[in-house]
This record gives structure tokens, C-alpha cells and sequence, in this order.
């Protein structure tokens, strides 16, 4: 590829996104922006490329730490800095929108899925996060739950319903990760559901769904039960 001095101005990222419109850059172009110049031995397309081509989609590339930008040559703390600034307002206005959204939709798997899916898949262990519905389905409570450790889960279904009655609400959702990002349950998923479905129930709440979020997608242990 030839040096950045060397492509035509008009086909250079910062042209182009004035030419054509921010929204119609690749996403190496995106990133040669934020990341501004290059190093001695690549342009910043290049090592743009080459932070896509070793993360293999832009989804991995947001969720690294700040660390894993600087072995790239080129990449100093200042421009890593950056990087993490800009995929974290990102996933920050991605939570507001969907904050937005619940206040006029009804809350659902679907919308549940697409709010939470990035801080599941970053996890290295699980977690466990509750979500509290009022009678008209509106979420009144959230709250992580329980983050893994080698000792398994600490929380009784009895427990996670005292939460719900504590926050005054009727419906709930719980939703969890696996760390190697599978959406399968396990035999210990679908027994901890059925008794929170058995104990939910003689405390006159409704679980709406058990999901299991991962990076391709989520499972909904309650439509297969």
C-alpha cells in the first residue's frame, strides 16, 4: 500500500468523510481517522487493517482494553486513549437509545438482549444480572446479581424473588453469560429456572424469561421450556 502522502487527497479518509458523508467510510477509514497518522513503516489505512484484521470485527475491537492497543506500532497511549474514548461513548449512547426506547415500548427478550449483549460478552466470568417490571412492564429496577467465581452461584431463587417484591415490581427477567460466549443451557441453568418459575409463583410474581446472552445471540430458556 503506498504511503499516505502518495494517495490522491480526494481518496484519503478525512476526503472522503467531507466528500461523502461520515456514514459512508469503511470501517478502516473510521478508524484512520481516530487514529489520525500512521508510523515510519505503515500509513494509518494500514494500521487501521491491521487492528480489524487482528481483532477480525470492529465488535472485538471495541470491547479490548487499552492495553491491547499498544503493541500495535504506531499506536501510542495518547491515540489508544482515544480509541477507548470513542467505542466507550459509543456504547454509552448505544444504552441511552435503548433507555429511550423502553419508555415507549413495551419491554421485551428482544430489546432486553440488545441492551445488555455488550457488557455480557465482555465478561470473563458469569454474571447474573435481574430486571424488575412494573405491572405495566416498565422497568422500575436493574441490578447485577451475582459475578462469578469458582465457587459458583451464591444467590437462591427465594432470594432473587425478595429482590423483586423489595423493588415493588410483578414481573422480572433474569439473564446471564457463559465466559466461552456459548447460548446452550446447561442442566443447571434449566433446573435453577424451574425452581425460580416453582418459588416466583408462591410469591405471586411472574419470570418472564431466563436469557443466556451471548455474542451470537441469545437463548430463551422460558419459549423452550
Amino acid at each position: 500500500m503506498p504511503k499516505m502522502n502518495e494517495i490522491p487527497n480526494i481518496d484519503q479518509p478525512r476526503e472522503r468523510a467531507l466528500r461523502f458523508g461520515i456514514n459512508n467510510l469503511s470501517d478502516a477509514e473510521l478508524l484512520a481517522i481516530l487514529i489520525g497518522v500512521g508510523s515510519k513503516d505503515n500509513n494509518v489505512l494500514q494500521l487501521a487493517n491491521s487492528l480489524l484484521a487482528d481483532s477480525l470485527t470492529m465488535f472485538n475491537l471495541a470491547s479490548s482494553p487499552y492495553q491491547y492497543f499498544l503493541q500495535f506500532k504506531g499506536i501510542s497511549k495518547v491515540k489508544a486513549l482515544k480509541l477507548c474514548a470513542a467505542f466507550e461513548i459509543a456504547k454509552r449512547l448505544d444504552n441511552r437509545k435503548h433507555i429511550l426506547l423502553e419508555q415507549h415500548a413495551e419491554v421485551n427478550s428482544e430489546l432486553l438482549y440488545e441492551r445488555y449483549y455488550l457488557k455480557m460478552v465482555e465478561q470473563d466470568k458469569e454474571i447474573l444480572v435481574l430486571v424488575v417490571l412494573n405491572r405495566n412492564r416498565q422497568i422500575i429496577y436493574e441490578t447485577t446479581l451475582y459475578k462469578g467465581t469458582e465457587l459458583g452461584m451464591s444467590l437462591s431463587p427465594k432470594e432473587i424473588c425478595q429482590k423483586v417484591m423489595l423493588s415493588k415490581g410483578y414481573y422480572f427477567y433474569v439473564m446471564h453469560n457463559h465466559p466461552n460466549n456459548t447460548i446452550s443451557p446447561s442442566e443447571e441453568d434449566e433446573i435453577f429456572t424451574d425452581e425460580l418459575v416453582r418459588i416466583s409463583r408462591k410469591f405471586g410474581l411472574k419470570l418472564i424469561d431466563h436469557l443466556i446472552i451471548g455474542a451470537s445471540g441469545y437463548y430463551s430458556i422460558m419459549n423452550k421450556m
